[in-house]
């Protein structure tokens, strides 16, 4: 529902007349042709009509579709990548227009690592990520102090289209986060360290694995920073995995598996499959016996796998 038939919704939903919505904060004519949608109201005036029909002004966003991504402009582009990215001549074409638009601002950027990452999901050999591309990532960061959600996620892309090394500098200037900005960033700082934790593990890099581990764990701990449930929730699972590799404990790898299966019962199925196979992997190369698929270990199992350990 637009924020203009929302109003008229709300409004009459509500029974208020108009008069009562816009006395002292817009004229009659004014008020009338925000309804009609020939005219946005400004931010003071949408919170101020908020107020008049009793609505959190973020539950008011929320209900007229406009905290959606997908309704933003680049928000709509990061969306159709992965469909444009069936088709290869199609997506190369697009991938070269965000080449060349990449330091235009901050979401073209993100825009052009991020259809890089996806490419190189695909398949497609497009562009590798040179020293330039190093040099010019350093050159637009140099002065940069503060830093949005946006900037997480390309250091959360970064990870999948070339070395840490390359682009470790941008964690000493996006960590540690020290206090919540608002839904969206807070949400992107946990996708960033949740995919640095996994990219670290995968890599052997337990120590930094370790550091980002820690660094989460402070903003469970951050005065109204918004934890988002399911990240929080993948990242407990690392730090099990993370306990098992370094510590060898099996009751580590037992609660890394619980986690798997839980996100089985969520109906989170991709993760699920993604960290089924993680743990079955690791049982694999730990020579001992391989879970089924939403199966529980039992002790007797727990058991076998401790004397293999040993």
């Amino acid at each position: 529902m637009k924020y203009n038939e929302l109003l008229i919704y709300l409004r009459e939903e509500l029974n208020i007349k108009q008069v009562d919505i816009f006395t002292d904060i817009s004229s009659k004519s004014s008020y009338r042709k925000i309804e009609s949608g020939e005219k946005s109201p400004t931010i003071d005036e949408l919170i101020s009509f908020c107020d008049r029909l009793g609505i959190r002004f973020q539950e008011f966003l929320g209900q007229a579709n406009l905290l959606e991504q997908p309704d933003t402009f680049f928000g709509k582009h990061k969306v159709q990548l992965i469909d444009i990215a069936k088709n290869e001549k199609d997506y190369k074409k697009l991938f070269e227009s965000y080449y060349q638009l990449r330091f235009q601002n901050i979401q073209y950027y993100s825009l052009f690592i991020s259809s890089l990452a996806i490419a190189r999901s695909c398949g497609y050999d497009f562009h590798t990520f040179n020293h330039n591309d190093i040099k010019e990532l350093e050159k637009f960061y140099a002065k940069r102090t503060s830093f949005l959600g946006v900037d997480y996620e390309i250091y959360c892309n970064l990870f999948l289209v070339t070395k840490y090394s390359y682009f470790e500098f941008l964690t000493e200037k996006l960590f540690p986060v020290t206090e919540s900005k608002d839904k969206i960033h807070d949400s992107s700082v946990q996708m960033a360290l949740n995919n640095a934790i996994s990219v670290h593990l995968t890599d052997k890099r337990y120590d930094l694995a370790n550091e980002c581990l820690l660094e989460f764990d402070k903003l469970r701990h951050l005065p109204g920073f918004h934890m988002h449930t399911l990240t929080n929730l993948q990242v407990l699972y690392l730090k099990h995995v993370y306990n098992f590799l370094t510590k060898r404990n099996i009751e580590e790898y037992l609660n890394a598996l619980k986690i798997v299966n839980m996100f089985y019962d969520l109906g989170e199925y991709d993760i699920y499959r993604v960290t089924f196979e993680e743990v079955s992997n690791i049982a694999s190369q730990e020579n001992f016996e391989t879970p089924k698929a939403k199966e529980m270990l039992t002790s007797d199992m727990s058991s076998k796998m401790n004397t293999v350990i040993e």
